[in-house]
């Protein structure tokens, strides 16, 4: 068998190796229907840009096909199309055999007693080439008799990529801001100015620097608008996804603890619509640990409750109260609990906030940040509850 058809193998060889995402080359190979012969060749995947002499894992299944095996080496050998997919020189491949002590005979293939019908494509697989860029090759053995022949089927080169092509298309990447001022010049160019112009003005909102902070200690993220074909009416430009912890605290006689409204460090009161402690989670946190958290830094460090467990995540979308303008998206994490000791299981109550330090931060040209310095709490029965939370949505 010539060198040129070895070439074609160790191309075949290096088009397995580029497509194996996760499972092993022989795997891949399987799947996509490669021949034998170029399996066999795995190991000589990694010495086709080298000088160096493979091993024998390498050469002895390349020799023993150059023998064996020729209608199907000199079945890719003709496969240009499939070689130019690969992105594999020829020469690489003949350096290879050379190393490897296969001695060169171009011809073997137009000596081989069998026919190569790499062209033998029907209309409508043509067709479907035209479009993905795949094409299939089909090897024509005689019988023993030399009447009828026995065709085996492969797909092409490029069809060893199909695996990847199809995977669904990635989650954007969130966005990433520096600095304050690219934060703004972002947002600047996407969201109506009015809507800008009320954040920490209009009551209940917060500013630039509480989004920028939340962005910095990984609190919420901004994601830019996926691109679906066709759009739909109303296309968001950017995103603010957060997850969050939301925590149903009952007392002993399974009222749920609801906060109603929050006492903010510019002197608003701002309501709560009564809902459940609430936390943003943290990178690499669980619900159950923000639950906890959110616990010490809202109720106290003296209140002690029994985390019980949770439910499957709901996703919530709407527009921020705290940010106006920007859509969120909330990854609703809910967690069950019950009191122990340390918190008053009747009536009203308010707890002072411990958790939030931001109005500390001072960037110079900026607004400072807006946090919550008070909690009011009010103990809520289930069909009460119920109706509040409908209400609020």
């Amino acid at each position: 068998m010539g060198s040129l058809a070895a070439a074609a193998l160790a191309a075949f060889v290096a088009a397995c190796m580029a497509a194996a995402v996760g499972t092993s080359v022989q795997d891949t190979a399987a799947a996509a229907g490669v021949p034998s012969c170029a399996s066999k060749l795995v190991p000589c995947g990694g010495y086709l840009n080298t000088t160096a002499a493979p091993p024998a894992s390498c050469c002895g299944p390349l020799k023993e096909a150059a023998v064996t095996e020729t209608v199907c080496m000199c079945a890719i050998l003709m496969d240009k199309a499939a070689l130019q997919a690969f992105g594999v020189a020829p020469e690489q491949g003949l350096l290879l055999a050379k190393r490897c002590g296969v001695t060169t005979d171009a011809s073997a293939c137009a000596k081989s007693s069998t026919t190569v019908a790499a062209g033998n494509i029907s209309a409508g697989t043509a067709a479907s080439s035209a479009s993905t860029g795949n094409a299939a090759s089909t090897v024509a053995k005689p019988t023993a008799s030399g009447g009828a022949t026995h065709r085996l089927s492969f797909s092409s080169a490029s069809s060893l990529r199909r695996p990847i092509a199809m995977r669904p298309p990635s989650p954007p990447r969130p966005l990433a801001f520096p600095t304050l001022d690219s934060l703004a010049a972002f947002l600047g160019s996407r969201l109506p100015a009015s809507a800008l112009a009320s954040w920490g003005t209009a009551p209940g909102t917060k500013t630039l620097l509480n989004l920028f902070l939340e962005l910095s200690q990984g609190d919420c993220v901004l994601l830019p608008a996926a691109a679906p074909a066709p759009p739909p009416p109303q296309q968001h430009p950017v995103v603010r996804a957060v997850h969050v912890a939301t925590v149903r605290i009952r007392n002993r006689r399974g009222a749920v603890l609801m906060e109603t409204h929050q006492l903010l460090s510019d002197g608003t009161l701002r309501s709560r619509g009564a809902r459940p402690l609430s936390e943003k989670m943290r990178p690499g946190e669980t619900p159950e640990a923000a639950a906890a958290r959110a616990v010490r830094e809202e109720l106290g460090e003296r209140v002690r409750v029994r985390i019980l467990g949770g439910a499957e995540p709901r996703v919530e979308e709407r527009e921020s109260v705290s940010y106006p303008g920007l859509h969120a998206r909330y990854v609703l994490h809910a967690v069950d609990a019950e009191v122990v000791e340390g918190v008053p299981e009747e009536g009203e109550f308010e707890t002072e906030e411990a958790g939030e330090h931001e109005d500390e931060v001072v960037v110079e040209g900026a607004g400072g940040a807006i946090t919550v310095k008070r909690h009011y709490w009010r103990w809520v029965d289930d069909d009460a509850e119920e109706g509040q939370r409908q209400s609020a949505h």
